[in-house]
Formats: structure tokens, C-alpha cells, sequence
């Protein structure tokens, strides 16, 4: 698949952006900054990288991309090279000589469904070929119509489409005769608005997707362990793989792995036939009671309903907590006490 890489202006981001993701959508495999750097990596280094992996490069045209030194290095790297380059004109500007030689997709005057359509047909050419096209002479450009850009630009607010909204704009300003009454400014900073907030949502969707996707990879590591691994070492996995990818448990390794409290119990003579059941319901709370032989080393003692009251005082005295089980399945209550005491 060929790879396609995206220079343009920090002041063009929206337009860029917009067009990164109808190139993706369509099935391209599209590097941009903005959302290929990974944490940490510095910005230089990574854009190095970007510029040697991609195949083809898609230059956003504007007066503040060619004014970029940056976006400048970036295309002569590749015309150095020799791979090849498609502009798209965001916005008129004055073009440098070599790139000015190369055939433009216009983003411009065209509506953005039909430019993107020409722009996937010329990276096909270039996919096929691998060169840049030579600029065929362009027909007169027709005049800016203003009163059609501004009855776009409220058709584009009335159906929300913030970017294509954002976009009319920018037009709008390039061409530098906005009516006054109109009021460009006011309504930039309220489109700009919805847009920042749609960018926001897309990254938080997009940072979700793959914090999902990390902790799938990592969890299925600690599901082999649990296949093969001592159980204590499990349970240390999962420790730390929680400390990243926190409350991501899709199989209820937890419940499995997590090790039980133990609770030592001095079981009064009246209650020993009762106590069996008693560790099978608490080890479902995640309790081991076990039996000890010395009331004075217990953490509780377990005690009948019927015990009498000089036994009970001088169980208190010892200053050990004394559960009373009353039936042949001791009670929730019961076993949510026990759980406290573990803890």
C-alpha cells in the first residue's frame, strides 16, 4: 500500500486534518504529525522518519505552508529524492518555482467530495508510475463569488459540517473583501469553537481505541500465564499490568487469581459440626478460615447461638471479636464481617 505523508502549515491543521481522515476513510495509509509522533519522540526525529517511510508526498498549498521554512524542508527532501509529490491547493498563494512545475489537485475552487475523488485518482497514477505530474496550463480562474460564499458558509453551519463551515471562512479571508456587516471574526471564533471540540472528541476516541487495543495485546500475555504460571505470579501480572490499563479484567482473571485473606478461628466446641460450611461460603468471598487450636492466637472465635454466658465472658476478656453462628449456612452478614476482619 503506498504511504502517503501530509506537509502543511500549523494555521492549515483543520483543513489537514480533514483531509488525513477522508484519505484514511478511503483506505489509505496517511502519516501526519499530528498524529503519528508517538510520546516522547522528539518532532524532528520522528518527521525524519515519516518522510523516509512514506511513498508519496501531499503538499497542502496556503500562504502561511509556503511561507514555512519547515514545509519547504520537507518538499525539497523528497524532490531530492526524487519521490514524487501531489499538491493541493488549500488557499491561493504565491508557489514556489519548483513546486509551481507540478500538476495541483484544487481544494479551492472545487467542493471537497469532488477534489478528494481527484486526488485519490492522481495517487493512483503516482502508485502506478511512481513521478510527479508536470502542471498542465490552467484555465482563467473564475471570480471569487462572495455572496455564494457566504450562503455556503451558513448551509454548512445550518447542517453543522463545522470543518466545511471553518473552511468557507478561510476562503472567504484569503480572498480579503469580506463585507464588514458580516462579521468574520465573530463568527470564526464560534465555528472554531465546535471544531476544536469535534478535534477533541476524535483524539479522546482515537487515544481510546488504542489504549483498548494495547491492553488486549498485554492482556493476552497474563491469559497464557494463567494457562501455565504459578498462580501467585499471575496475580503479580496483573498487579502491574492494572497500573496502566486500570479495571481491564474481560475474563475475571482477578476473581480467579486474587489471593485469599486467611483468618485464623478458634471454633468453639458447639459450633465444630457447622464450621465446614462456613469455609466454603467465606472462600467465596475471598476468605481461608482455618482452625487454631489456642483461642488467645485467633483472630475471632466462632461461637453457637447457644453458648453459655460465662463462656462468652470469658471469651470478651481475651479481647478476641466473637462471631455467633446460628444455622447450618452461616449468614451474609456473618461472612461480610469476616471479610472486614480480613481485610
Amino acid at each position: 500500500m503506498t504511504r502517503i505523508f501530509i506537509s502543511y502549515s500549523r494555521q492549515d491543521e483543520v483543513f489537514s486534518r480533514k483531509l488525513a481522515a477522508a484519505l484514511s476513510d478511503a483506505g489509505s495509509d496517511v502519516w501526519i504529525d499530528v498524529q503519528d509522533i508517538p510520546a516522547g519522540l522528539k518532532w524532528s526525529r520522528a518527521v525524519q522518519e515519516g518522510l523516509d517511510i512514506c511513498d508519496v508526498m501531499v503538499v497542502v498549498i496556503s500562504p502561511s505552508s509556503m511561507a514555512s521554512s519547515n514545509v519547504e524542508d520537507e518538499w525539497q527532501h523528497y524532490l531530492d529524492r526524487r519521490k514524487p509529490i501531489i499538491p493541493v491547493r488549500w488557499l491561493p498563494a504565491d508557489v514556489h518555482f519548483q513546486l509551481n512545475r507540478i500538476q495541483f489537485v484544487d481544494f479551492y475552487q472545487q467542493e471537497f467530495d469532488i477534489a478528494v475523488k481527484q486526488l485519490w485518482a492522481e495517487l493512483e497514477r503516482v502508485r502506478v508510475d511512481g513521478t510527479s505530474r508536470r502542471r498542465e496550463p490552467a484555465p482563467e480562474a473564475p471570480r471569487f463569488d462572495m455572496r455564494a460564499a457566504i450562503e455556503a458558509f451558513y448551509k454548512a453551519r445550518d447542517d453543522k459540517d463545522w470543518f466545511a463551515a471553518h473552511e468557507w471562512l478561510q476562503r472567504m479571508r484569503s480572498h480579503g473583501k469580506v463585507p464588514r456587516t458580516f462579521k468574520i471574526d465573530v463568527l470564526e471564533a464560534e465555528v472554531r469553537e465546535y471544531v476544536e471540540e469535534m478535534d477533541f472528541e476524535r483524539e479522546t476516541a482515537v487515544k481510546r481505541q488504542q489504549w483498548e487495543q494495547d491492553a488486549a495485546r498485554e492482556y493476552d500475555i497474563i491469559r497464557l500465564m494463567a494457562r501455565h504460571d504459578d498462580p501467585a505470579r499471575v496475580w503479580e501480572a496483573l498487579q502491574t499490568f492494572w497500573d496502566t490499563f486500570e479495571d481491564y479484567d474481560p475474563d475475571g482473571l482477578g476473581e480467579r487469581f486474587k489471593p485469599m485473606k486467611t483468618l485464623r478461628l478458634y471454633v468453639e466446641q458447639s459450633a465444630i459440626s457447622l464450621f465446614p460450611n462456613l469455609v466454603t461460603a467465606a472462600k467465596q468471598y475471598g476468605v481461608n478460615c482455618v482452625r487454631t487450636e489456642r483461642y488467645d492466637s485467633a483472630d475471632a472465635i466462632l461461637v453457637y447461638q447457644l453458648l453459655l454466658p460465662e463462656m462468652r465472658e470469658k471469651f470478651e476478656r481475651k479481647g478476641v471479636p466473637i462471631f455467633t453462628i446460628k444455622s447450618i449456612m452461616p449468614r451474609d452478614d456473618l461472612l461480610r464481617e469476616l471479610v472486614k476482619l480480613a481485610k
